[in-house]
Formats: C-alpha cells, structure tokens, sequence
C-alpha cells in the first residue's frame, strides 16, 4: 500500500490545537491516523519547501477577542512521518496573517497580515531559521462593501516564477498590488505600476499562475469570479482578459470563494466556494485563452476555506472548516473532474491543507 502523509493547520477558535498530521492511501483515497504535530496558536496558512524538510506557518494571535500581532513559525518536518520540530518564530508584522509563501530560491519568506492591511519580507536562513523582517509595507485603500472593504486587507502574497515580482491580492481596495523583489536583500519595493484594480465589490483574494508566464488567475472572494490577467510587455503591466462565475446562475445565496489552484499539467483551475459547499472546475482552452466551466462538485461538508492536490495529482483533499472535517476526492484524469472517495477524517477547524510525497 503506498501512503503519503497530509498536515492540516487548524484555528484553537473554537477547538484546534494547531498542526495536525494524518495518512493517505493513495490506492483508496482513505484518510487515517490523525495526530497532532505542533502545537501553534491559530495555525493558518502553511507553506512547504520544495524537498519537503522545512515547514512555515502562519499564527493568528488573539487577545481578548480581538486580532493582535500575529506569528510565524520555522519548523524542520520530518516527510516520512509527518513529525514537526521547531526552528524559530518573529512577528509577522501586523494583526492576523493569513497566508505566506516562498520565493522560487527559497531564501525567502513573504507574509500577509489580513487585518493590519501590512506584507512584509523575510530572509529564510541556511538552518531554515526565519531572520528579522527586512521590508515591511502598509496598504492603503477602501472600497464599497460596508464591513470587508472599510481599509486595506493583505490576504494573499507571491513572486512570479522567475523570482522577479511580487503580487498581493488586497480584499480591502480591490487591487492586485506589485512589488519588486530583491531577492539577494530580501526586501520588496513598490513597482513602477504598484497596482491594478479589481472590479469594486469583487475582494481579491488568492491567485495561482499559469505556467506559459502569461497568465494570472485572481480568485475574487466577494463577488465569487475568477479574473484572468495577462501580463503585456513588461512584467508589472497586466491586462484584463476574462471574468467568469464560479457559482451557478440560478444560485442566490450567501457564498464567497476561498483558495485557487491550477492543476501540474496546467489544464484545469479549481476554485472552492463556501457557502454553496463546492470546489468548481474549469478548463484552460489554451486557444481561445479562457476558462471554460467543466463542472462543480459538493465537498460534503461546510464552508471550505482551502484545498490542495496530492503528490501524485490522483487526489483532492478538501479542507471543510465549519463541518470539521477534511474529504478526499478522486480527481478524473481524462476531465479535471472531481469524483468523491466516500471517504474524509473528523479535524477541529481545519484551515489549510498539504500533501507530502510518498512513503
């Protein structure tokens, strides 16, 4: 039976402990054996290095009811057995992360507080350690929804492939924010165009780049779309192509989107809703260059906030945040599509997902 091991990072509110690890048979699609890895207060967003050694999360601190400066974690992972050791940990630099990623060289780590509005950068160091805080930006802006767009809220942070640009989905003013990225100082500066707007009321949320360079998909949280971008010229210059629903057309219920992903053979694009419970697909028609919806499947659950595809691209695990629990799916091969394995694991507050290689 070939197994690979899943960690899941998920909120203390109201019951998470932080990291969770559990198995995967990659034959069934059977999730088993839940344990805790670390304990970290609102573990959130989790980011892997490429061989699989290294691990950094996101802590949502809370006093008193309320977000304050958050954290983020360096731990040594241990792939074969899901096992967490802790390397260290800075402030993040505002109120509320919610997501990190790495640059393309691993060298460094870039931070997006959702309640203090703020990015910052960091310098990965050679044990993994994460250094002191080398650039640290506030975004500013507002837009027209009465609660979620009031200021600036960094949700999401990346670098292009090549290491050259970072893009911020700001939910807060509706903009796609750009940066420069230095990576040998591991300092980003604002671009010569710093933004591109969204559509008011649409609340960027994550992003996903397609492979052939020329493409940014923006994963709309509030208006529930997909935004294509092309890049035209030079690199910090996006144009607009295309914006599709990721809900049906007869649906008129509460829903908001969550988490983006393109698939490795850059075909497919999977985007979650919470709200109407479904991971929606879509087709890249490299000749037309757009999206094209192939279908939506229920994730047997409430409200998920992320997902993410195995190591081997037979599988979808579904993180269902408000039913805790996490489902896998078989992902057709021939179609993008995702079809249920009958199977998922019970997690408290289960926020993001990752699968390791296999064992």
């Amino acid at each position: 039976m070939s197994t690979s091991k899943v960690l899941i990072g998920a909120n203390h509110y109201p019951r998470g402990e932080g990291i969770y690890r559990c198995q995967l048979d990659l034959d069934t699609g059977e999730l088993t054996d839940l344990e805790l890895s670390a304990e970290v207060e609102n573990a959130s967003f989790l980011a892997l290095t490429k061989d699989h050694r290294r691990l950094y999360c996101v802590s949502e601190t809370m006093r008193d009811g309320r977000h304050v400066e958050g954290a983020i974690y360096a731990f040594e992972l241990n792939p074969s057995t899901g096992e967490l050791f802790d390397i260290n940990r800075q402030p993040s630099g505002g109120a509320c992360p919610v997501h990190l990623s790495l640059d393309p060289s691993e060298t460094c780590l870039l931070v997006a507080n959702y309640v203090g509005g703020s990015i910052a950068s960091y310098p990965i160091l050679e044990n993994g350690a994460i250094g002191e805080c080398h650039s640290l930006h506030q975004l500013e802006g507002s837009s027209i929804h009465p609660k979620r767009q009031r200021q600036a809220h960094a949700h999401s942070i990346y670098t292009d492939s090549k290491g050259e640009k970072v893009y911020v989905c700001d939910l807060g003013s509706d903009k796609l924010w750009i940066y420069d990225f230095d990576r040998g100082a591991a300092k980003i500066e604002p671009a010569k165009t710093p933004f591109v707007s969204s559509k008011t009321g649409s609340g960027p949320r994550h992003l996903a780049f397609h492979q052939n360079g020329k493409r940014i998909f923006v994963l709309n949280e509030l208006a529930s779309t997909i935004s294509v971008f092309e890049f035209t010229g030079l690199r910090d210059f996006l144009s607009l192509r295309q914006t599709i629903s990721t809900l049906p057309e007869t649906f008129d219920e509460q829903s908001t989107c969550a988490e983006v992903i393109v698939s490795p053979d850059q075909k497919y694009i999977y985007a979650s809703n919470r709200g109407h419970d479904s991971i929606a697909v879509f087709t890249w028609n490299e000749t037309a260059e757009k999206l094209e919806l192939t279908g939506r499947t229920p994730t047997n659950g409430q409200h998920p906030r992320n997902f993410t595809l195995d190591s081997t691209g037979q599988f979808a695990l579904v993180a269902n945040l408000r039913s805790d629990n996490v489902v896998s799916f078989h992902i057709d091969p021939d179609n993008g599509k995702l079809e249920p394995t009958g199977f998922s694991i019970e997690v408290p507050n289960p926020i993001c997902v990752r699968s390791l290689p296999v064992t």
